[in-house]
């Protein structure tokens, strides 16, 4: 555990600081024509448009020249708006959280892109004033010592009440990657957080490890993967 001090550094988000996502959401309210919409689309989510949820509240943008319908939840498709001055068409809407909604664009008749899923966080999910945040390292690096080369990249995070000096729970996390950051998808450090100030999760330490990738940058063979 004496290791894990020295991993540890001032966790990127700061308590107060306003989410990129809920500050697209509250641009987007403004309507197509707000000003620097299209622009905080592409920093936020691409050029291509995406969607973001923040509350209640659903975004949905997709990139076509002809004009772009979108359908939830299976139920008949409804106009999107186009962004000024693009070909880009937003759709901001009010939906139920703690489920998951699919979604299908559709421009000229024809599904446009893949059918997505909007997740609809719980209250859990947000960051609250007065919690206590935890903090993660910089990303990490190990090498294997059965293949010969394989290097694995990995973050340690520690929730708050994690004390160096004293055994906490772990928890390994494989495809750890796609977890760094308050606003992963599935919000792993924020719901962490909430839950350890409740009381109802102990203070816990996670180790996201990403896949293994040889000097070739190659991963191993599924079926010969043992444990470094």
């Amino acid at each position: 555990m004496k290791k894990l001090a020295c991993f540890l550094l001032t966790a990127s988000a700061l308590m107060g600081q306003t989410s990129p996502l809920e500050e697209l959401i509250t641009l987007a309210r403004q309507g197509p024509s707000a000003p620097g919409l299209q622009d905080r689309i592409a920093r936020t989510l691409s050029a291509k448009g995406g969607n973001a949820v923040w509350g209640q509240d659903y975004f949905f943008a997709a990139d076509s020249a002809a004009p772009v319908t979108v359908s939830l939840d299976n139920q008949p498709a409804v106009a999107m708006a186009q962004i000024p001055g693009s070909t880009l068409w937003m759709l901001l809407v009010k939906m139920r959280t703690g489920v998951t909604h699919s979604y299908q664009y559709y421009a000229a008749g024809k599904p446009l892109g893949a059918r997505g899923d909007a997740i609809g966080y719980n209250p859990d999910a947000y960051a609250k004033p007065g919690v206590p945040r935890g903090k993660v390292s910089e990303k990490l690096t190990i090498v294997s010592k059965i293949y010969d080369g394989m290097k694995s990249d990995y973050w340690v995070y520690a929730s708050p009440g994690v004390d160096p000096a004293v055994p906490s729970a772990l928890m390994v996390w494989q495809d750890g990657q796609g977890l760094i950051g308050d606003y992963s998808r599935i919000r792993l450090f924020t719901v962490t957080e909430n839950l350890v100030a409740q009381k109802l999760l102990p203070p816990i330490v996670y180790v996201m490890i990403a896949p293994g990738q040889s000097p070739e940058g190659r991963a191993p063979i599924a079926s010969m993967q043992r444990p470094f």
